[in-house]
């Protein structure tokens, strides 16, 4: 068959030969749905003839989601993992339970599957200094509507460093030598 979309230009079928156009119907609502299909046949350099391929089917009841992002709150020290658990509701059920699709921005952080609780949860080991802004995105399934979170913010921000100084001796006299040790201590990072 020649090549047909609703992009395409006109194109012609050879004489004699045929084709066959596979149609998708796939109705969005619960219930009978009809519709049709039209094809200009102008073939023998007579006038156009319009077909009519009328179309029937029955449409499946899509149960709405909603998902709910969980995570940290304020601010994250620099080196800590960071987990974010989405939980869609209803729980998904079926043989393919979707997937959740974590994004900072429009930044792709990660995609997980769904449990059969509804759950999907991610864990980033270190990120970066600076705000976030992550939203998860169900991804749906059969009979199943996908579902977008509200936006969780929050921040990774630096380790807090201590210094110490000490002199040694801690009395000195004019003229005489001291020894100055300072100490820096980053905490480690945090699980």
């Amino acid at each position: 068959c020649p090549l047909l979309n609703s992009l395409s230009s006109p194109a012609t079928l050879a004489s004699g030969n045929s084709c066959s156009l596979l149609l998708n119907f796939a109705p969005t609502t619960a219930g009978s749905i009809s519709g049709s299909a039209i094809l200009t046949d102008n073939s023998l350099n007579v006038a156009p003839a319009t077909q009519t391929i009328s179309l029937a089917g029955t449409g499946q009841s899509v149960t709405a989601t909603t998902t709910t992002l969980a995570g940290p709150s304020g601010n994250v020290s620099y080196g800590q993992s960071v987990t974010l658990t989405a939980t869609v509701s209803p729980a998904p059920t079926g043989e393919s339970l979707g997937t959740v699709a974590f994004y900072n921005g429009s930044t792709l952080l990660g995609t997980v599957g769904v449990n059969s609780a509804g759950v999907a949860t991610l864990t980033l080991p270190g990120l970066s200094i600076g705000s976030y802004s992550v939203t998860a995105v169900y991804s749906g399934t059969t009979g199943i509507a996908p579902s977008t979170s509200s936006t969780l913010s929050f921040a990774v921000a630096s380790s807090a460093v201590t210094i110490t100084a000490v002199v040694s001796p801690a009395t000195l006299t004019y003229g005489g030598a001291a020894t100055l040790t300072v100490t820096d201590v980053v905490p480690p990072p945090q699980a």
